[in-house]
């Protein structure tokens, strides 16, 4: 699958990587908005819609691993943090561990959604 998908250039990836987490979100809902008008107007999903819309699922899924390697290599940048100290973190009342940073909070993308 990865010889199908690994096409990224450089300069796309540095864009994709300057993208919040609520633009993350933001560029899905869009992305489901058209494909659900699409279905609700064929009422229909047949090999067609498919060979119309891998493209979509194809850039989704590069964006998606690029992402995630990006945060990952963000979290664990000074090595694995311990399991014991992060397990007995107590959790703020916004539900994160002290010491995380969130980027995003679930009512920010929520007031997007329709």
């Amino acid at each position: 699958m990865a010889d199908k998908v690994n096409h990224v250039s450089l300069s796309q990836s540095h864009k994709w990587l300057q993208t919040s987490i609520n633009q993350w979100a933001w560029e899905s809902y869009q992305i489901s908005e058209k494909l659900y008008a699409e279905v609700a107007a064929n009422n229909m999903l047949n090999e067609n819609y498919y060979v119309n819309h891998i493209d979509i699922v194809d850039t989704r899924l590069e964006q998606a691993g690029l992402r995630l390697a990006n945060e990952l290599n963000r979290i664990f940048k000074d090595g694995f943090p311990d399991a014991h100290v992060i397990a007995e973190a107590p959790i703020t009342n916004d539900g994160v561990k002290p010491g995380y940073q969130p980027q995003t909070k679930l009512s920010d993308v929520t007031n997007h959604v329709g």
